[in-house]
């Protein structure tokens, strides 16, 4: 999936639809849906930032 051409709102929008397949994947990764939630919250303010 290549970003070229995505803004940061389109960027934030295809995270937001990934959201639920991204916490339920990082759920089981993790053993805890908690933990899976920072996981994933982590990682998608590092990967606004990066884009930014």
């Amino acid at each position: 999936m290549s970003l070229a051409g995505f803004g940061r709102a389109e960027l934030g929008a295809m995270l937001v639809g990934l959201r639920p397949k991204l916490y339920r994947y990082a759920a089981r990764m993790a053993g805890s849906a908690i933990e899976g939630e920072d996981i994933v919250q982590e990682a998608v303010v590092k990967a606004l930032a990066a884009y930014d």
